[in-house]
């Protein structure tokens, strides 16, 4: 890879650059999720496994016990 085309890495929980979702504001979630596609594509996160891990990572705790809850967030569903 050139330095054009090096993946730029995910950014940490706190960092003030990582995607926000606010359960409170339902509608903050198709901003949160453009937010992560954008990040992904720039990362180079391609596998669903890895996506669903981001996809929790900045969501509050009780958030990501909810999403975890889902059938389709299991890992047999992509």
């Amino acid at each position: 890879l050139t330095d054009f085309n090096m993946a730029v890495p995910m950014p940490i929980r706190t960092d003030k650059s990582a995607p926000k979702f606010d359960l409170t504001n339902p509608r903050t979630l198709e901003r949160y999720v453009e937010d992560l596609e954008m990040l992904f594509e720039r990362a180079g996160v391609v596998e669903d496994k890895e996506r669903k891990r981001y996809f929790v990572t900045y969501v509050a705790i009780s958030e990501q016990d909810t999403f975890e809850g889902l059938t389709e967030f299991s890992d047999g569903n992509t």
